[in-house]
């Protein structure tokens, strides 16, 4: 059975004296931090990133939005150098 990541803590925090070791506390956040909360939807959270992502690319393959990122890389790669030009003094 999965058991919820709060009731997994307070069995340990159960398991600990009063005053936990170092050791006990890491323990205590290596699971807070490895479990995830219950109440987050992951496939939610990937079907919404999923979408986004094919309608960007949707886009941009419709020329209808340009990433700035990519204007700029644009920018760069249009300018044209020869090799004298690497050795000009400003």
């Amino acid at each position: 059975m999965k058991r919820p990541k709060s009731e997994i803590i307070n069995q340990l925090k159960n398991m600990f004296t009063d005053t936990p070791t170092d050791e006990q506390l890491t323990l205590l956040e290596d699971v807070d931090d490895s479990i995830p909360d219950e109440d987050e939807d992951w496939e939610q959270k990937y079907n919404d990133l999923d979408k986004s992502w094919r309608q960007k690319y949707m886009d941009r393959f419709n020329g209808k939005v340009e990433d700035e990122e990519d204007i700029k890389k644009e920018e760069i790669t249009e300018k044209k150098y020869r090799y004298s030009d690497l050795f000009k003094e400003e």
